[in-house]
């Protein structure tokens, strides 16, 4: 494992001495070995990182560095992408589908060693013996570096930027007052978030709403609440997501939802109605959710 890591050192040193540009077009180093499927996601993912992210970062190239042959490996790995030393990550807040941040340095900035450890916990649970990896180059805040992305045949496992940097799609509705949908950098969806609200107009207004969150590799939640006002249905939500270094918390009003750490993440909150057409002159009943 030391001549796999020292390989990987000399690639760095080899490619800040070449002098990448920091133009969107990405190559590999090394394609020998590397499964054409894994290929077409990482040209995927870096490509569209330098399109969404161009302006904190560039993804220079990658070289395969073949499989991980056994256990004593897998621990290396998993140690050197888990090395507060080493790892960068994105720091990234999104608001509605635009958003700000940067890549950051773990040794500088705060995180608990509780955080660390249940970090360390998914990236072992991800990784197995036999996976594709994949040395990935990049430039940010005027720096080289390089991560070590961990991969199948046919999906990217594990990679400190590329698994904490999404694209995000949110559009609103009348009656789908919310959805928003999260993808990978490479393609496929990740997460989806939905709210909506139908007014019942049978003689008495009642309110039917629907709302969930998911994510996968990460966290989403949503929170609704509906009221009626006049003669129209009001929803009212809260929503975030989170990729795995970023903790999803309640407001002291136990309904506004917020986001903190690193990695990706996002929140927001709003509301829709759905309304009767018919007028109620005396004020039907209210049907709150």
């Amino acid at each position: 494992m030391k001549s796999f890591l020292l390989w990987s050192l000399l690639c760095v040193v080899a490619l800040i001495g070449a002098g990448c540009s920091g133009g969107t077009s990405v190559s590999p180093q090394s394609e020998e070995g590397l499964p054409s499927g894994l290929r077409s996601l990482l040209d995927e993912a870096l490509a569209n990182f330098n399109q969404y992210y161009g302006n904190i970062g560039t993804a220079l190239s990658y070289s395969y560095l073949g499989t991980i042959r056994d256990v004593a490996q897998k621990q290396e790995v998993i140690a050197e992408i888990t090395d507060p030393l080493m790892a960068r990550v994105p720091k990234i807040t999104f608001e509605d589908t635009l958003f700000s941040g940067n890549i950051v340095s773990l040794q500088n900035e705060t995180i608990s060693q509780t955080e660390l450890n249940e970090w360390r916990n998914l990236v072992s649970s991800l990784i197995g013996v036999g996976m594709h990896l994949v040395r990935i180059y990049w430039r940010a805040n005027g720096e080289d570096f390089s991560t070590l992305c961990v991969a199948t045949a046919e999906d990217i496992v594990y990679d400190n930027i590329l698994s904490n940097m999404v694209i995000v799609e949110g559009q609103e509705q009348k009656l789908r007052c919310l959805d928003y949908t999260i993808y990978w950098l490479w393609g496929g969806e990740r997460g989806k978030i939905i709210a909506e609200v139908t007014a019942s107009c049978d003689g008495v207004i009642n309110c039917g709403r629907h709302c969930s969150a998911s994510m996968t590799l990460g966290e989403a939640r949503i929170n609704c609440r509906t009221r009626v006002q006049g003669n129209c249905c009001v929803l009212e939500y809260s929503f975030a997501w989170a990729t795995p270094l970023v903790q999803i918390s309640v407001s002291t009003d136990e309904f506004t939802l917020r986001t903190s750490g690193l990695g990706s993440s996002g929140e927001g909150n709003g509301n829709c109605s759905d309304c009767c057409e018919q007028d109620f002159e005396e004020g039907p009943p209210t049907h709150v959710e």
